[in-house]
């Protein structure tokens, strides 16, 4: 087996393509202290003739530095895990820096993120 075709998420069953999705993408917000709001899972769909595709939508807020350390573990996941779409904004619009105490930076994190898996061998017969 290649290096390329060892980082898929093995596609012969697409319930267990979703679990092990879900599982690298938790550890990964879990190991940067991340509380993930919301997770929806879409089920596998046909990308092209070779491969099917899951996704996964996510919601979270935390600090700048948060959320680069969860792309970065997406990045080095074991497995190839895209982030297809990302929407990222201040939790809070603040307007001038505040009389008393710091100001801690909160971002609301809208990602969806995908895992490519090859297509299960036809049955033939």
């Amino acid at each position: 087996m290649s290096d390329a075709q060892a980082r898929l998420i093995r596609g012969d069953n697409p319930t267990l393509a979703a679990v092990e999705l879900q599982t690298i993408v938790e550890e990964a917000a879990k190991k940067v202290g991340l509380e993930l709001n919301q997770r929806n899972i879409s089920p596998a769909r046909k990308k092209d003739e070779f491969f099917n595709e899951i996704t996964m939508t996510l919601a979270f807020e935390a600090t700048p530095g948060q959320v680069s350390q969860f792309l970065e573990e997406i990045r080095n996941a074991p497995k190839f895990i895209m982030v297809r779409d990302a929407q990222i904004a201040p939790a809070q619009v603040i307007h001038e820096a505040p009389k008393k105490g710091d100001f801690k930076k909160v971002l609301r994190a809208n990602l969806t993120v995908s895992a490519v898996l090859p297509m299960p061998p036809r049955k033939s017969g």
